[in-house]
């Protein structure tokens, strides 16, 4: 019995070790030019092609079963028929230039049945870019001729007493002058804009927007303001959106309060839609050396916190809260919604956490 355990005892570790070569590089697949540059490849001129040509050297069959790219513009085309020693195999390789200007260099690996990496390829090369439409360079339409290369723009933080600057480039697609006007289409008064009033015909230009929320201003948190467009005296059908979280200026020393959260998901997991609110604790810690101060709490419908802006923390000590979540006023199905906390956090401002639920009959 003593040696029939030994016995099973060596197959089960022999069992575990690789296979010879798994896992490894094994040369026994050959290809004289591995690599292949295509040069200058015009981008309105479509896809290129390139066929590698593998020699089995080895003194076994192998067969192809997967050629891996590093990129979705490379596809790679091959056979499984089983490689005899002494044979050669193809394996051709298209690149999609389209919407890729400028060099490029692109790997792909070859592997076996027995999952070794049989080879490494590589395309090279450089895209000339084709010349955009108008249309393409301005994707947004926003009336009497006027179009922009976009409507949105994140700031991310936006630290109060310091200017955050975007710019949005347009053009007068008429044969006809122009005249541009902007104004805000919200009431904070946090932005102010720069750019021509009168615009030649066919004339690109620049819209510059800056936002800046004031070091004596309360706000603190989202930041989503909106641009109206005057368009030769008539509003534009869209509008400019800039967003951003409004938090205290960055801190590079000194003492600091550091925020953290014991969850960052919170699941109230399946809930009727009839039952009534539902909570979870909620603990927030200061592991900084400064006490932490809550600047915003931001909740979507459906939930609410019972944190409030002005709470403090102070260093090494928790404060315990609690998220509610009120099933009756959400659809049914899977639920994910944001709470946002702002603090005097200096390195992480911002936290958000999910609260996530099934609500069911």
């Amino acid at each position: 019995m003593k040696k029939t355990r030994n016995h099973l005892f060596l197959w089960l570790l022999l069992a575990a070790l690789p296979l010879p070569g798994q896992g490894q590089e094994r040369e026994t697949l050959r290809f004289s030019r591995p690599e292949w540059n295509f040069g200058d490849i015009r981008e309105e001129e479509g896809k290129v092609t390139h066929t590698f040509v593998g020699r089995n050297e080895g003194d076994e069959p192998l067969v192809i079963v997967e050629v891996t790219a590093t990129c979705g513009c490379t596809v790679p085309s091959f056979s499984r028929k089983p490689v005899l020693p002494g044979e050669e195999t193809p394996i051709t390789v298209t690149f999609d230039p389209r919407n890729r200007p400028g060099s490029f260099s692109k790997e792909l690996s070859v592997f076996s049945s027995r999952r070794e990496r049989l080879a490494r390829l590589r395309i090279t090369g450089n895209v000339v870019a084709r010349e955009l439409s108008l249309e393409e360079e301005y994707p947004f339409d926003f009336g009497e001729g006027l179009r922009l290369d976009g409507n949105f723009h994140s700031f991310a933080y936006l630290y109060r007493g310091q200017e955050a600057a975007t710019q949005f480039e347009a053009v007068n697609t008429t044969d006809e002058p122009m005249t541009l006007r902007l104004e805000p289409a919200t009431a904070d008064g946090f932005l102010t804009f720069t750019g021509p009033r009168e615009l030649a015909p066919g004339e690109r230009f620049r819209i510059g927007i800056s936002c800046l929320v004031p070091t004596d201003s309360p706000r603190y948190g989202t930041v989503r303001e909106e641009v109206a467009l005057l368009v030769n005296g008539r509003r534009a059908g869209r509008t400019l959106t800039l967003h951003g979280i409004a938090v205290d200026p960055p801190q590079t020393e000194g003492p600091a309060p550091r925020m953290q959260c014991g969850e960052t998901i919170i699941r109230f997991g399946t809930q009727r839609r009839s039952a009534g609110s539902r909570t979870q604790p909620l603990r927030i810690a200061n592991t900084g050396t400064r006490t932490l101060v809550v600047r915003a709490v931001e909740s979507q419908p459906g939930i609410g916190c019972s944190l409030r802006p002005g709470e403090r923390v102070a260093p090494g000590k928790t404060l315990e809260a609690t998220v509610t979540l009120d099933p009756g006023s959400l659809d049914y199905g899977a639920v994910s919604k944001r709470l946002l906390i702002v603090t005097n956090d200096p390195e992480h401002p911002s936290r958000t956490l999910r609260v996530t639920a099934i609500i069911e009959d």
